[in-house]
């Protein structure tokens, strides 16, 4: 009688390595306020025997390297923000390259300086609002 050996073959996907396209920060993490954003490029790959051998899927984002919060870029921005990055400019071109959100209405902005500082206003004019809102709930709950 033979002897059959058995043989197993290891094969998995989603290991996932990431590497910083930019030394220069970019904004502060919105998540944890201890770092800076910075554009990163993560890939995913096909794994045999866990030994990364095929990249499978690429993205780009804007990661904090502390708590791994972040935003993904779009493949067609990705260009024009390390050029943006390595010139160590924020002067407006031709082309629009989106890298700053405010955080309450989604507005867009290409300047750090111009969405931090409509930021503030958004957020203190939601305060307003809700504090208006309370008071006229509360007003509306004690008069009837």
């Amino acid at each position: 009688m033979k002897n059959k050996r058995a043989q197993i073959i290891l094969f998995g996907w989603g290991h996932i390595s990431k590497k910083k396209k930019s030394e220069k920060p970019i904004k502060i993490c919105e998540h944890c306020h201890l770092n800076y954003l910075y554009l990163t490029r993560v890939t995913r790959w096909f794994t045999l025997f866990f030994i990364p051998i095929i990249p499978y899927k690429s993205n780009h984002y804007l990661l904090c390297p502390n708590c791994e919060f972040g935003y993904e870029i779009d493949e067609e921005n990705v260009e024009g923000l390390i050029q943006q990055l390595e010139s160590g400019s924020d002067q407006k071109s031709n082309k629009k390259y989106v890298i700053w959100n405010c955080e309450y209405c989604q507005k867009e902005f290409t300047s750090k300086k111009e969405a931090e500082k409509h930021e503030r206003r958004c957020k203190q004019n939601r305060r307003e609002s809700w504090f208006r809102n309370l008071k006229e709930d509360l007003s509306n709950l004690f008069s009837a």
